[in-house]
């Protein structure tokens, strides 16, 4: 009688604890990530143009992760108008219109030189954010370009497993296993006499 109820606990504990390992590795919902955003522009007819035009490849070629961008000026256009890069990538924005330029962060985080037709700017970009730039020079007609960094994600030779809810999720399972052990001595002396 005794070892039909050690029995069903024993069968009790183990969907219990299957119901805690379960319900412990689930992924936790997702968080939405807020960009940050350095200034804020509004949408112009030449940003709907510069949008339809063809992405400028990396220069480098050689990895995934290009560490260098460009960005053509052209026919009073960012060409592209918007990118997307790494922490660290050099963006280099290279004049190949007929007049002088000179690109600035809404937020001055980089303020470049004077372009002459032909001649280029580059600025590292270290830190993730949205970078709004314009050209000080044309500033009514050219301010829609956007820089977006991402973070590197780094390689850090750890192990890659399963993130538990909380730590009590380990201890339960801890406390759930010394039970389960314990039912079995005494599931064995019982059947010992």
């Amino acid at each position: 009688m005794k070892t039909s109820y050690l029995v069903i606990a024993l069968i009790l504990l183990i969907v219990v604890l299957g119901f805690s390992y379960y319900y412990s590795i689930q992924p936790e919902k997702e968080e939405v990530q807020q960009e940050t955003v350095i200034e804020e522009i509004e949408e112009t007819p030449i940003a709907k143009a510069a949008e339809k035009t063809e992405a400028v490849a990396p220069i480098e070629e050689e990895t995934e992760i290009p560490s260098k961008a460009v960005i053509e000026i052209k026919d009073g256009l960012f060409i592209p108008a918007e990118i997307t890069v790494n922490e660290g990538t050099t963006v280099t924005w290279l004049n190949k219109d007929t007049r002088t330029h000179k690109v600035a962060a809404y937020s001055r985080h980089f303020y470049g030189n004077l372009m002459k037709p032909g001649e280029s700017y580059s600025f590292a970009f270290n830190y993730s954010g949205v970078y709004k730039y314009f050209d000080v020079i044309f500033s009514k007609t050219m301010k829609n370009g956007i820089v977006r960094v991402e973070p590197r994600l780094p390689i850090t030779g750890g192990v890659v497993g399963v993130k538990y809810k909380s730590e009590t999720t380990g201890l339960f399972t801890v406390l759930a296993i010394i039970i389960v052990l314990v039912s079995f001595f005494e599931i064995y002396q019982l059947k010992k006499k």
